[in-house]
């Protein structure tokens, strides 16, 4: 029996390391990304948006957008 999902929606999470560094002096901090998009699949050019969600000792939220170029067949 197959299911219907939609395969314009992806979620996702990982590891985030960042590294800052100033004037020689600098710090690393890991923390967790947690992420969901949305993208349009259709021709070799695809319009999406994504919410990431860092979360660290400096916890950010951003809000991305753009377009994803297909190179070769898809």
């Amino acid at each position: 029996m197959a299911h219907d999902r939609p395969n314009w929606l992806y979620v996702g999470g990982g590891l985030n390391f960042a590294d800052r560094r100033v004037s020689g002096v600098g710090s690393t901090h890991a923390g967790l990304n947690l992420f969901a998009g949305v993208e349009s699949l259709r021709g070799w050019v695809h319009p999406f948006g994504e919410a990431r969600f860092t979360v660290s000792d400096d916890s950010r939220f951003q809000l991305q957008g753009g377009l994803n170029f297909t190179l070769g067949r898809h």
